[in-house]
């Protein structure tokens, strides 16, 4: 499953968060066009809540590649973005901390190859080299490989819940995939018709422990469920902040 061909990353040094917003760049800017490229000349789509957030991103083993990202947001020091949308249930949090709810948000796979001159104007080319694309049948056990690191990470760091912002649709599939969700507000557009959800982490790990036997074990593999950056080939982390610093003397000159 999972662990044989992808590993999540904890994107905590300045190398790694460049790839998680290459990769939301390729994904919501080029493949999905959510937001604006012109808006990112450097190819890393960001906001105001990177800065709030823990970064995650997905390599592919065989090929060294980047093939998703993903991020959870902490409730502190400002507002989550679901919360800036007006679109909770007005009294639904009652007897819960709002401090031990965070936010999962840019979750993201590139589906499919399309790094053409389109966008890339005023970036690098060679500055994505490192980014990858996998076949759609994988998709599945990376969303069970992000869906893993991100609940360890919350409950590691005093994080019960989280909220999604996310299509009825996408809500559906988690269920089916066993994680423990509830709807707290009401459906809006928000680039297409979305909703808040509350995932429950510490209910979701039994509830996705008995969908399979191979959820079950990629569950128990705690140990894998991120891994730091630090623990890369430095020598391929050198290359790689070579690279990054390479592009940035060139946006300098």
């Amino acid at each position: 499953m999972f662990d044989e061909r992808f590993e999540v990353f904890l994107a905590d040094t300045d190398f790694a968060q460049c790839i998680n917003k290459q990769i939301r760049y390729r994904v919501f800017c080029l493949e999905r066009g959510f937001e604006d490229p012109d808006n990112f000349p450097n190819g890393e789509e960001q906001d105001e809540w990177d800065q709030q957030a823990a970064h995650f991103i997905v390599r592919e083993k065989s090929s060294g590649r980047w093939v998703a990202s993903t991020r959870i947001i902490h409730p502190k020091p400002s507002l989550l973005p679901v919360e800036q949308h007006n679109s909770l249930s007005p009294g639904f949090l009652t007897g819960i901390d709002r401090n031990e709810i965070g936010e999962i948000s840019r979750f993201c796979i590139i589906r499919q190859n399309i790094l053409t001159n389109s966008g890339f104007s005023q970036v690098s080319r060679s500055q994505f080299d490192w980014i990858g694309a996998v076949d759609s049948k994988f998709q599945y056990e990376i969303t069970w490989g992000m869906l893993r690191a991100v609940t360890y990470y919350g409950l590691a760091h005093g994080l019960e819940y989280s909220y999604m912002f996310i299509t009825n649709s996408f809500a559906r599939l988690l269920r089916r995939m066993g994680i423990v969700l509830y709807q707290s507000g009401m459906m809006t557009e928000f680039k297409g018709q979305r909703a808040p959800f509350l995932v429950d982490f510490s209910e979701s790990i039994p509830s996705v422990s008995v969908k399979s036997s191979q959820v079950r074990e990629l569950f128990m593999n705690k140990h894998l469920a991120y891994l730091p950056v630090v623990g890369l080939d430095h020598e391929y982390a050198a290359r790689i902040q070579q690279e990054l610093d390479d592009c940035s003397e060139c946006r300098i000159n």
